[in-house]
């Protein structure tokens, strides 16, 4: 047999396995790629709000506010918009210098050092500053709860990472409680060994290095089961948690190992695509993504997806809408695992009929503010909701 022939039986069978698109028509292809990744107990990103983007609460000036005073406002609110966040600061102190009663002074400036906190912690995944600026922040404006709540949590934060044993690599900081000899004499080589090669692995796929982009390691912290619920606040079915920090649980290293460097894999994909693509990526691509990559191999990717197809086959899907915030607030347990399942065996399927290309530059637009669902329209030249139609016709 041929090569040319055994290649056209190959892509025959696979066209039988996956399905192809409804009216016998190929899509549009950006470049090759094969249908890969798993449904798994359920990793997540951090719960919105939690190291994430705050409620808009700036203010302009009040109407009795002096006109310098509502000038110099106004241009604090559009240094602050622009993420401009030390200019912003200096003007609003300005402006609560100058009327300290005025409570919309006092809000704005809080806002911007509440924003200027979760700049620092994303940018250096250190606490110290970020809580010192947050409490200053509270003591401005006393009625946010947001805050409150926020300052809570890396206060716990803090307080159980007090003391961990730190190891370091090229690109990592590898947190974890000393006293676990599971770790230290077990886990921290396999470990750091396997996010390294999986570094490197996505950074060449995606053709971005987060590190030294944001010019600081990736840190990841392991907790215990008990100790990973209570700080992270998300369900029991989650195995993993990216906040900026990668967090992890670990019940005994040695038994985990294997699951371990999946749950690694997948949350250094959320590492890699907030760095890439910024907040305004949606959850089912976001999360289709790091199960996709979890895998090191296609075989296992191949499996995942197979087990995805089949979780969806009997139930209509989720419109693309309510799969664009992140699935950590979800709390039905069976519609967590189809929003996984969705996410996962859609991007693949978009990967097969389309490109990984396509799926690369909507990564690109987000980060360049344009939505995922317009890139995809412009590459292609189809709504990604059509797309949507024809992946549940194929289930």
């Amino acid at each position: 047999m041929s090569p040319l022939v055994g290649l056209m039986l190959v892509l025959l069978l696979l066209w039988s396995v996956l399905g192809g698109p409804p009216g016998g028509q190929s899509p549009r292809q950006e470049s090759s790629g094969e249908p890969d990744s798993q449904v798994r107990e359920m990793h997540t990103q951090a719960p919105s709000g939690e190291g994430g983007v705050f409620p808009e609460t700036v203010l302009e000036a009040p109407e009795d506010a002096g006109g310098r005073w509502t000038e110099v406002n106004s241009r604090a609110i559009e240094a602050l918009q622009a993420g401009r966040f030390e200019e912003a600061i200096e003007l609003f102190e300005e402006c609560h210098a100058a009327e300290p009663g005025e409570a919309i002074f006092a809000g704005n400036l809080a806002e911007a050092l509440a924003r200027m906190a979760r700049e620092i912690y994303e940018a250096t995944a250190e606490l110290g500053l970020p809580i010192e600026l947050l409490e200053r922040a509270l003591l401005l404006s006393p009625g946010r709860d947001d805050l409150r709540q926020l300052l809570a949590r890396w206060k716990k934060l803090a307080a159980a990472e007090d003391g961990f044993w730190t190891d370091e690599t090229a690109h990592f900081r590898l947190s974890y409680d000393g006293a676990r000899v599971d770790i230290l004499n077990n886990g921290h080589t396999i470990l750091t060994t396997a996010l390294e090669e999986a570094y490197a692995e996505f950074a060449l796929w995606l053709n971005h290095d987060p590190v030294r982009v944001g010019n600081h390691k990736i840190r990841v912290v392991l907790y215990g089961r008990s100790e990973f619920a209570e700080l992270t606040g998300v369900g029991h079915w989650a195995s993993g948690v990216y906040d900026g920090v990668v967090r992890i649980p670990v019940v005994d290293f040695r038994r985990e190992r294997e699951s371990l460097v999946l749950v690694l894999r997948h949350e250094l994909v959320h590492a890699f695509l907030r760095s890439a693509g910024g907040r305004a990526l949606p959850a089912w691509l976001n999360e289709g993504l790091a199960q996709w990559c979890e895998h090191e191999t296609p075989r296992s990717r191949s499996a995942a997806v197979a087990r995805a197809r089949k979780l969806l086959a009997t139930q209509p899907l989720f419109p693309l809408e309510k799969l664009h915030g992140t699935l950590s607030a979800w709390t039905d347990p069976a519609e967590i695992a189809r929003g996984y399942a969705q996410a996962l065996a859609f991007v693949a399927y978009i990967d097969r009929w389309y490109g990984a290309g396509v799926l690369l530059r909507m990564i690109e637009g987000c980060r360049l503010g344009v939505a995922s669902s317009e890139t995809f329209a412009q590459r292609i030249g189809v709504n990604l909701d059509t797309v949507l139609q024809d992946f549940q016709a194929g289930l």
